[in-house]
């Protein structure tokens, strides 16, 4: 794992090709590469985007780093995913809900961000952090204790183009796609939509007026 990881931070031509054999020219998995800075303007955005329900993070990470994936799109940015399976257990922060998250699989959009002469791979998951991390950090945090001495345990981790709604053992076919499909991102505003009311209802609010047709005119291609 160790190699493997290094070999992911430190060599950006074979990014695409790190498992599975991806074809670099065919899924063009090219994340874009940011200063510190301007990662962190785009997390800022990301922060603010109130159609998405970081909150309520037991379930739809996949929609979640979708619509990050899709807005980051529309900014001119080209993110990939990384996705961790396994046991997965993550600790929470400002969540009404739950305190503690348990996965069968996690995912987070990435990008590359230039720290000093290195290009470190950064996870964007404002379900679990206040800040992007890179990669391994977000790893590590799915191997947390439960509260009852049982940490998480990751059994595998890859990477996949931005197109990659679901996890491989979800949905074979998953990392073959290499454009946005119709049916994810139907599922998407679905999902979204889905945990937008149950955040809402569980702080006992309304869910803001206007919030479902934000969402669909969020999610979608440019």
């Amino acid at each position: 794992m160790k190699s493997f990881l290094l070999t992911l931070l430190f060599c950006l031509p074979s990014f695409a090709a790190l498992e599975d054999g991806f074809d670099d020219d065919k899924l063009q998995i090219k994340p874009t590469i940011l200063s510190e800075a301007q990662a962190q303007k785009l997390w800022n955005e990301f922060a603010s985007l109130n159609y998405i329900p970081y909150e309520y993070a037991t379930d739809g990470c996949y929609a979640q780093a979708t619509g990050l994936a899709l807005y980051a799109e529309k900014k001119g940015y080209d993110m990939a995913k990384v996705f961790a399976e396994g046991r997965l257990i993550a600790k929470l922060i400002n969540n009404p809900h739950k305190e503690v998250a348990l996965w069968d699989w996690h995912v987070a959009p990435v990008l590359y961000v230039q720290i000093k002469k290195e290009l470190v791979l950064y996870a964007f998951d404002p379900s679990l952090f206040t800040k992007p991390v890179p990669v391994t950090e977000w790893l590590d945090k799915m191997r947390d204790d439960d509260g009852y001495g049982t940490r998480g345990k990751i059994m595998t981790t890859y990477y996949g183009s931005k197109y990659q709604y679901m996890s491989k053992s979800y949905d074979k076919s998953a990392a073959k796609k290499t454009s946005w499909m119709p049916e994810d991102l139907e599922n998407c505003r679905v999902t979204l939509k889905k945990y937008v009311s149950k955040l809402a209802e569980i702080k006992k609010q309304s869910v803001p007026a206007g919030m479902f047709e934000k969402i669909d005119k969020a999610i979608r291609e440019k």
